[in-house]
C-alpha cells in the first residue's frame, strides 16, 4: 500500500450538517492515534467549505503535529470565493511542509483548476473519467496522466473494481490507483461500523505495485 485514505463512513459519506462535521474532525485525532501503522501515509479529505472553517482547520493542524497527513481537497459545490480562500488554506498547509492532493479530477467543478493553484503532490483521478475513456479513446486517459505528471504530480486513478480494469489502466501507465478490486479496502476499518457510531471510520488503501 502506497498510503490510506481516511473515510468518514464505512459505504458512504455522512450527510452531517456542519457542526457535525467540527466534532468529527475535532476527534480525529484521537480516533486515529495508535489505530494505523505509524509510517503509513494517510490521505484526509476536506471539501472547500471545510477549509474555510476555522475550526476545522485547527483541528487538522492539531492533526498535522502529531503525524503527517496528504490533505486531500475533493470535489464540492463551491462560489469563485470559497473555491479561492480553500485554495489559499490548502497552500498554507503546503508552505508549511504537509503534502497536498486534489480529489475527483473529472468530476464537478474545476479539478484542473484546482491543481494549477496548489500544485499538488499527488491528483487523483476520478473514475468518471476511466469510464469516458471507455467510449472514447484509452488515448484521452494516458494524455491526462502525462498533463498531470507534467505539473508535477503523482496520479492515482480512483475505481479500480476489476481485474479488466487494473490492465487497462495499467496499459495507460498508471502505477498508483484506488478501488475495491483490493481486499484490503473491506478489511482496514480503524473504528466499528455501527450505524450509532457517528465517529466511525474506515481506511481506503491506494496501491503501488
Amino acid at each position: 500500500p502506497h498510503g490510506f485514505e481516511i473515510l468518514a463512513g464505512a459505504r458512504q459519506c455522512p450527510q452531517w450538517l456542519p457542526h457535525e462535521w467540527i466534532d468529527w474532525y475535532k476527534g480525529l485525532g484521537e480516533s486515529i492515534r495508535g489505530k494505523v501503522p505509524a509510517k503509513s501515509r494517510l490521505f484526509l479529505n476536506i471539501n472547500s467549505e471545510q477549509a474555510c472553517q476555522p475550526r476545522i482547520v485547527h483541528a487538522i493542524d492539531q492533526i498535522l503535529l502529531e503525524k503527517p497527513c496528504v490533505i486531500e481537497w475533493t470535489e464540492d459545490v463551491a462560489t469563485c470565493a470559497t473555491m479561492e480562500r480553500a485554495s489559499q488554506q490548502i497552500r498554507r498547509w503546503r508552505d508549511r511542509g504537509a503534502m497536498i492532493a486534489v480529489d475527483d479530477i473529472g468530476a464537478g467543478q474545476d479539478g484542473i483548476g484546482r491543481v494549477l493553484a496548489v500544485l499538488p503532490h499527488y491528483a487523483k483521478i476520478d473514475c468518471t473519467i476511466l469510464d469516458r475513456s471507455r467510449t472514447t479513446s484509452p488515448t484521452f486517459l494516458r494524455n491526462l496522466r502525462e498533463i498531470l505528471e507534467g505539473i508535477g504530480c503523482k496520479v492515482i486513478i480512483e475505481g479500480i473494481e476489476t481485474e479488466d480494469d487494473l490492465r487497462y489502466v495499467r496499459e495507460a501507465g498508471f502505477q498508483l490507483v484506488q478501488g475495491y478490486l483490493y481486499p484490503a479496502t473491506q478489511h482496514l476499518a480503524i473504528a466499528e461500523r455501527a450505524k450509532e457510531n457517528p465517529a466511525t471510520l474506515s481506511l481506503s488503501p491506494s496501491f503501488l505495485p
